[in-house]
């Protein structure tokens, strides 16, 4: 049974002990496989661990409630209710900044990361995770993915390139889609690319990884696409589209459609 990160926690919240102050990097997307949202299912399991508890939360891009349909649509800072009567601040990054800012990180120890990428380089999520930890190392804060599996399967080395595709970047054309050479249709998890970053990067922060239990690199696209979907951003409702976007994201550089804003 594969079971992601933000599930493994309400069963183990002892992996969340010592984080000292949380800032979580979510979306209202996010949810455990019955649907609990993961800042629920968080601010629970921090509820019983040592020395941890949550005071802010950080936002992607379409914003944390995942209401943006436009592709460049910035959302600005705000407060998010995470219990009865108690509010912390939200803080967006996809705003004037891409990446935490030194202020608001004053009240942080940990930038706990649950984000469900999408296994292709051109979506923004994985850089907003690379983005956190470039500010946790100016800031001397630690990170910690709540991985998930990649809904598109895993690299294998006795394939190769059996589930990667397409050119790496031109570092010439480096932006907030694309900060990395690798292949469009990458096939690693969030967790494993947050360790190509620190290598990339040549970080020293504390990064750690809660993995995804079960998940082998051979687990085939049948058993990820019949998991449990919640649309990670508004345009990629099914498992289908995910699987399609690679390909038809590059429509955007055209002046066709692609039907972004239909969903």
């Amino acid at each position: 049974m594969v079971t992601a990160g933000i599930d493994r926690i309400l069963n183990e919240p002892q992996l969340l002990e010592n984080l000292g102050r949380v800032g979580l990097v979510t979306n209202q997307a996010c949810t455990t496989q019955t649907y609990v949202p993961t800042v629920q299912a968080v601010v629970e399991a921090l509820k019983k661990c040592a020395h941890s508890n949550l005071t802010c939360v950080f936002g992607p891009q379409h914003g944390y409630g995942q209401t943006e349909q436009d592709n460049m649509i910035e959302t600005p800072d705000s407060q998010l209710e995470i219990a009865a009567g108690r509010h912390v601040p939200l803080f967006s990054l996809y705003s004037k900044t891409r990446i935490p800012t030194p202020e608001q990180l004053e009240g942080v120890d940990t930038l706990l990361v649950d984000l469900q990428d999408v296994g292709c380089r051109v979506y923004t999520y994985m850089l907003t995770l690379a983005g956190c930890m470039r500010a946790a190392e100016k800031t001397g804060k630690r990170v910690v993915v709540l991985d998930r599996p990649n809904p598109l399967g895993l690299s294998r080395l006795t394939q190769p390139g059996g589930l990667t595709q397409g050119n790496c970047l031109d570092l010439r054309w480096e932006s907030f889609v694309g900060w990395y050479s690798i292949p469009m249709r990458h096939g690693l998890t969030m967790g494993e690319l947050g360790h190509l970053f620190h290598k990339r990067d040549k970080l020293t922060i504390d990064y750690r990884v809660v993995p995804v239990s079960g998940l082998k690199r051979s687990t085939p696209l049948k058993e990820l696409s019949q998991r449990r979907w919640t649309l990670p951003s508004p345009n990629l409702p099914t498992w289908e589209t995910t699987f399609c976007f690679p390909a038809f994201v590059a429509l955007e550089t055209t002046w066709i459609s692609e039907g972004r804003g239909s969903t």
